[in-house]
């Protein structure tokens, strides 16, 4: 599975569980290639998928991400919180989401994790992986609390932080982050 490809299926699988979301990640299980070193943390959290009923998943989501400040997947409130420069950066974002030509068909606001993951998948990978690698310790913090808790979402962030230090050291990437 190529880089952008697996931001794309990682963005679905970290957003609020919906029916179509539940048959892809069935369909995923069976065509995951554990020649991947991504493939550990694929299979666990699609296991979780199928262990558990399209409500219950709903509402683990809800439980998780949803009543937690130190979940939450809005990078730029683990950075500023509620503060001016927090509104700035949003702006900031969805400009940059316009300037690409990025269609944000959500009522999320730009720094959603699942939506900058999908921008990530869509546009130049070294620019998305850029974008992502500026929020590499928002997205630690979160890691490390959802690890804590031993959520099994805690897998699907570990491979978007495999992906930035894999992509991240190449000299392409360099400069600019």
């Amino acid at each position: 599975m190529e880089t952008q490809e697996l931001l794309k299926v990682i963005s679905l699988l970290l957003d609020y569980p919906q029916e179509e979301t539940y048959r892809l990640a069935r369909l995923l299980e069976e065509e995951l290639s554990p020649s991947t070193q991504y493939y550990p943390y694929l299979k666990d959290f699609l296991t979780y998928y199928r262990e558990n009923s399209l409500s219950q998943l709903q509402h683990n989501y809800v439980s998780t991400f949803d009543f937690s400040t130190t979940n939450n997947l809005y990078l730029t409130y683990h950075r500023f919180g509620d503060k001016r420069e927090r509104g700035e950066l949003l702006a900031n974002l969805k400009g940059l989401y316009y300037e690409k030509g990025f269609d944000i068909a959500t009522n999320e606001l730009p720094d959603y994790l699942p939506l900058m993951l999908e921008f990530a998948s869509q546009v130049d990978p070294c620019e998305g992986l850029r974008l992502l690698g500026e929020y590499k310790r928002e997205i630690e913090k979160i890691y490390r609390s959802l690890e804590g808790n031993n959520s099994p979402y805690k897998n699907l962030l570990k491979i978007v932080l495999l992906v930035l230090e894999e992509n991240l050291s190449k000299e392409t990437l360099k400069g600019g982050v």
